[in-house]
């Protein structure tokens, strides 16, 4: 189909002087970047009527022309119809490679034309592919900056929330600690009571010791209340009776006394210890060496009132 529609273009060319013809075709064999290329096959003949060999020189036909015979005349004058019929030919021919040039320029125009859109758009394509990169940088860089401003809020609520919890564990610290003072005081505040108390029982014991020895009917015999230190005494396997068996406050320690009190008034000639064995303060009464007698004090020691008297087994100290 292209070597038709050349050849159709070459023959349009007959006709034409020749440096119009090589310049139509010149100007279509030319190669320009970004167009295709033409290439123009056309026969010999075609190519000798281009370069002017065909044509008819005017001068034979002024010669002709100037002919007196008769034959000669008719002759020029069949030669001059031929002429002026191959001179329009020629500007038919013209006209038509002329019609011809003006459609390829057309059609180049279209092509260059159609070439410049598609350099247009492959240039917006450009731009908006840079437009589209330049706006997904600018998310990037966004979407980075809100992390790191959310890094920087989770740090800000973190350190937050650690001096939150260092301030409320202060406080818990100082609340436990006036607590403690409070408790001590109180504690303090008890002991001091319970030894007033104490003093006061004492006191009241001890007149009343004085008032039954005033009375004639009724004499009660003095209890001596200090440790006595028994002399050549040893440690031997045996019994005691556990009155009492408190904590190792203090308020303990006096009930250990007053339960050794008490039954040193009732039994003054038992022996009675209160010490502190760790981790209380207990009451203990007497050395026995048989089961028997600790029973028999066991017993006694209840009737007062001590439900929690017991007996245990260790040293006891006899002469």
């Amino acid at each position: 189909m292209k070597r038709l529609i050349l050849g159709i273009i070459g023959m349009l060319t007959l006709g034409f002087v020749p440096m119009h013809a090589q310049t139509f075709l010149g100007h279509l064999q030319q190669q320009k970047q970004g167009e295709g290329k033409i290439t123009v096959t056309q026969s010999k003949a075609i190519t000798d009527l281009v370069n002017g060999s065909a044509v008819v020189s005017p001068e034979k036909n002024t010669t002709t022309q100037n002919n007196n015979t008769p034959g000669t005349k008719t002759t020029a004058q069949a030669k001059t119809v031929g002429t002026k019929t191959v001179a329009a030919r020629q500007q038919s021919t013209i006209d038509k490679a002329r019609e011809a040039e003006r459609k390829a320029d057309m059609a180049l125009g279209k092509k260059a034309s159609t070439q410049t859109n598609k350099n247009a758009e492959a240039a917006r394509r450009a731009a908006t592919a840079a437009e589209q990169k330049k706006a997904e940088a600018a998310t990037e860089a966004a979407r980075r900056e809100e992390q790191l401003a959310e890094m920087r809020r989770q740090e800000a609520d973190a350190k937050a929330k650690q001096e939150a919890e260092a301030l409320a564990r202060q406080q818990a610290a100082e609340e436990a600690r006036a607590r403690a003072e409070s408790a001590e005081a109180e504690k303090r505040a008890q002991w001091a009571r319970e030894a007033e108390a104490y003093k006061k029982k004492l006191e009241i014991e001890r007149k009343s010791q004085i008032r039954y020895q005033d009375d004639d009917d009724m004499s009660i015999p003095t209890v001596d209340m200090r440790k006595k230190v028994m002399r050549g005494s040893r440690k031997v396997t045996g019994y005691r009776v556990q009155a009492f068996a408190g904590g190792n406050t203090r308020a303990d320690k006096m009930k250990a006394q007053q339960a050794g009190n008490d039954i040193k008034m009732r039994f003054p000639d038992q022996p009675i210890y209160v010490h502190f064995y760790s981790p209380r303060w207990i009451c203990r009464v007497g050395n026995y060496r048989s089961l028997g007698e600790a029973e028999k004090m066991l017993r006694a020691v209840r009737k007062m009132g001590y439900k929690a008297a017991t007996i245990v087994k260790g040293k006891i100290t006899v002469n």
